[in-house]
């Protein structure tokens, strides 16, 4: 599967949470150079926003991100994992078993 790389400079050097443009800008830069919105875009906790998340989930685009702590989802999660056994799938084996 071909792979592309971009890095936008028009990112401000210090990133504010509350402003999803220059993630959002990556990942449409990625969707046009790819001709596609299928490929799996990886990127740091700026884009766990729900803005940032809803636009490419209602694109038809896939993501993987880091939680921030201050996330609700993940005291949540935390809290969970004391009591129960979270069910979970396997996505992908690097070996293919």
């Amino acid at each position: 599967m071909p792979t592309a790389a971009y890095r936008s400079s028009l990112a401000p050097p210090t990133a504010t949470p509350t402003i999803p443009i220059p993630t959002l800008e990556t990942w449409t830069t990625l969707r046009t150079v790819a001709g596609r919105t299928d490929f799996l875009y990886v990127a740091d906790s700026k884009l766990c926003s729900h803005d940032n998340l809803s636009f490419i989930d209602r694109a038809g685009g896939r993501f993987v991100t880091v939680l921030p702590r201050s996330r609700r989802e993940d005291n949540h999660f935390r809290k969970l994992l004391q009591t129960e056994t979270p069910a979970w799938e396997v996505v992908w084996d690097q070996d293919g078993n």
